[in-house]
């Protein structure tokens, strides 16, 4: 509660986010430098497809850790981030349900589908370390990475302009 210098409520949000993305970011890291490790060690060249499927990790992990983030803002933590672990988890069901045939249905999943983040359909890492591509879409795939990027920005900017509204009750 009490701090030495005082910061406004947008740089101690910021603080707390950029926290748990490094975090979580952390393991990604970690995971990726393993398997460059493992790549050097059996003579497997790394491509740019693996380090693009890399920065897609992070940008999922950034996307999906802000709606985490602003929903807990207003939302008890667990709540925050059982919500969004639900949106990535089904994201692919979302898409499925689009394409129903049932109009309720079909309306739920293009509601969901549209307000969570991009999702890819290729497994870039797995394609990046096991399959040679001639020709990757990288302009799609740099696409879905900024496009998720943008998202946790303007979900992060908007959740800290809302917070600015809310009373802050001292126990």
């Amino acid at each position: 509660g009490v701090l030495a210098k005082p910061i406004t409520r947008t740089q101690f949000l910021f603080g707390r986010w950029i926290g748990v993305v490094a975090f979580f970011g952390g393991f990604i890291l970690f995971g990726a430098l393993t398997v460059f490790i493992l790549m050097g060690i059996w003579s497997i060249s790394v491509t740019p497809l693996l380090i693009v499927g890399i920065i897609h990790k992070l940008g999922v992990l950034f996307a999906y850790s802000s709606i985490a983030f602003v929903l807990s803002l207003f939302l008890p933590s667990i709540v925050g981030g059982g919500i969004a672990f639900m949106l990535f988890i089904f994201r692919g069901i979302f898409q499925q349900m689009s394409e129903s045939s049932i109009t309720a249905v079909e309306t739920i999943g293009y509601f969901f589908y549209y307000i969570i983040p991009a999702v890819s359909t290729y497994q870039l890492v797995k394609n990046g370390i096991l399959d040679n591509m001639l020709d990757p879409a990288y302009g799609s795939y740099l696409s879905i990475i900024a496009e998720n990027y943008l998202y946790a920005a303007v979900l992060f900017f908007g959740g800290t302009l809302l917070y600015q509204k809310k009373d802050i009750l001292l126990d």
